[in-house]
C-alpha cells in the first residue's frame, strides 16, 4: 500500500496563523440612530479600539463609513475634523490604523498563498431550516371544517 500522507497534506487546509487587526469593534451605545440622523442615512455607530490604543466612533451610513466626533459620553454625529471616510469599513480602518493595515495585508497574503481547494466555498444544501421538500399535501381534518 502506498503512502498517501504526502498527497493529503497538499489538500488538507493549512493552519493559518492568527493575526489580530483591532483590539475591539463594538456597537456604540448611541444605537439605533435617532430619526433625524436616519433621514441623513445613518445606519449604525461603531466604537473601534485600534491596536495602537486609539478609540474611534465610526458612523456607518448607506453611502460610506466615516469617523464622527462622538465620545463615550457625548453624541456628536458630525464628521471629525480629520474627515476620514471610505466606502468600506476595512478601508477606513486601514486609514486610521497603520497596524491594522499591516495585519490586514498579512491576512490577504495568507489567503492568497492557500491551496485552491481552501479558497472554495463549501457546498451547502439550500434552505435546510425550512423543513422537508416538497411540501406535504394538506390533510383534511374535522377541526378545520367550518
Amino acid at each position: 500500500m502506498e503512502d498517501i500522507s504526502g498527497l493529503l497534506s497538499n489538500v488538507l487546509p493549512s493552519s493559518l496563523k492568527d493575526v489580530k487587526c483591532v483590539e475591539s469593534i463594538l456597537f456604540s451605545a448611541f444605537n439605533p440612530p435617532p430619526s433625524y440622523r436616519r433621514l441623513v442615512e445613518d445606519s449604525f455607530y461603531l466604537d473601534v479600539t485600534t491596536l495602537e490604543g486609539n478609540v474611534f466612533c465610526i458612523t456607518g451610513s448607506t453611502r460610506m463609513f466615516y469617523v464622527n466626533s462622538c465620545t463615550t459620553k457625548t453624541f456628536d454625529p458630525r464628521p471629525s475634523k480629520a474627515t476620514l471616510e471610505a466606502t468600506t469599513l476595512a478601508t477606513l480602518l486601514q486609514k486610521i490604523s497603520p497596524r491594522f493595515k499591516k495585519a490586514f495585508h498579512e491576512i490577504w497574503e495568507q489567503k492568497a498563498a492557500a491551496h485552491c481547494f481552501e479558497k472554495e466555498q463549501p457546498v451547502l444544501m439550500p434552505n435546510l431550516w425550512l423543513g422537508s421538500y416538497p411540501v406535504p399535501d394538506a390533510i383534511q381534518t374535522g377541526l378545520r371544517i367550518q
